[in-house]
């Protein structure tokens, strides 16, 4: 009676981990058809780590940038950066404010 209890959970508990198996298969599976979706638009820039838990990236998409924040617990926040104005600097004169008095 016994024996045929343990067959019964150990069936139990090999299906439960074949499930598990396959579930995580399948995951990763989508994981890399998500990366080929992305295509030549997505680009990482560069990637550091400020500690053990937290990193910085900085991304192109669809022809924007975005500096992406992400921790090893899974938080994450992300903002668009947009691009410098190009000021037009004349450097033959001197602004008012940093001439020296005569």
């Amino acid at each position: 009676m016994y024996d045929s209890v343990r067959y019964v959970i150990l069936g139990i508990l090999f299906v439960g981990l074949l499930g598990v198996w396959l579930w995580s298969r399948k995951q990763a599976l989508d994981r890399k058809a998500l990366g080929k979706e992305l295509g030549a638009s997505f680009r990482i820039l560069q990637k550091r780590w400020l500690d053990k838990g937290t990193g910085v990236c900085l991304i192109e998409a669809e022809e924007k940038t975005f500096l992406l924040a992400y921790t090893a617990g899974g938080g994450v926040s992300w903002q668009e950066i947009a691009p410098k104005a190009e000021e037009l600097v004349s450097t033959n004169r001197i602004p008012a404010k940093f001439q020296f008095p005569a």
